[in-house]
């Protein structure tokens, strides 16, 4: 199993905060958002080798926290003209082939959801199904599979993504020649995207973690909000 942390992108709505800190390197309580990210994997058994974050905005800060490890850093020069999709791609060399879980680089989740997505066999998205977030990819789901990416504003839908996913590797290499493909035309795409074009040619599991912790934080406010639920939840 190996982790690819897409955070290449600005934070821009966390301004000012990220106008001199990556958003994934943000403080909660307990060190930063992907420092945290890394300790949960960690305790899954993964190890530093097994890790690879894609970063672009403010790539030095990253180089300075990660240099001493065997963590491996994937740069997307041209973060301010793409999004995540194209993150994702640049790390084909690293994660095809594998069983791989995809994080965006500002997800913060609990141990438990990290391990119901690692307990599955098949490839997999957990899914919110219970609260709604506006911000958040909604998907619909049949017979626990899920059948469709609906984007964010749908009328309707089954359940809402936590940023984090699950891809095995026998999808792997149908996964990144769909970035490849979607990306030649549009580098503004999200990672969700390419999912949604293999959804009928593969099985991703609609994995229920309703019960579990996960936030998703665009703001200043939300994020000291967020510091403050952490203490009193103690995780």
């Amino acid at each position: 199993m190996k982790a690819v942390i897409l955070a290449a992108g600005p934070g821009t709505r966390m301004r000012p905060l990220t106008e001199d800190t990556p958003k994934g390197l943000l403080e909660l309580n307990d060190g930063t958002i992907i420092e945290r990210q890394i300790r949960l994997l960690e305790k899954q058994g993964l190890e530093e080798k097994d890790i690879a974050i894609v970063v672009g905005y403010m790539a030095v800060e990253f180089e300075k926290r990660f240099s001493d490890t065997d963590i491996t850093l994937i740069e997307n020069d041209i973060w301010d003209e793409t999004d995540n999709l194209y993150s994702f791609k640049l790390s084909r060399s690293f994660a095809e082939g594998e069983d791989f879980l995809v994080i965006n680089g500002d997800a913060i989740f609990s141990e438990g959801l990290l391990e119901s997505i690692m307990d599955i066999d098949s490839s997999g998205y957990p899914l919110d199904m219970e609260t709604p977030d506006d911000e958040s990819i909604k998907v619909r789901v049949e017979n626990g599979r899920m059948t469709e990416i609906l984007g964010k504003n749908p009328e309707e839908y089954d359940g809402v993504t936590t940023e984090v996913f699950g891809v095995v590797a026998e999808d792997s290499k149908l996964l990144f020649d769909t970035a490849d493909k979607i990306s030649e035309d549009d580098r503004t795409q999200w990672f969700d995207s390419a999912v949604g074009e293999i959804l009928d040619e593969t099985y991703f599991e609609a994995v229920d973690v309703s019960d579990e912790f996960w936030r998703e934080v665009d703001n200043p406010e939300e994020l000291r909000e967020l510091r403050e639920e952490m203490k009193e939840l103690d995780i």
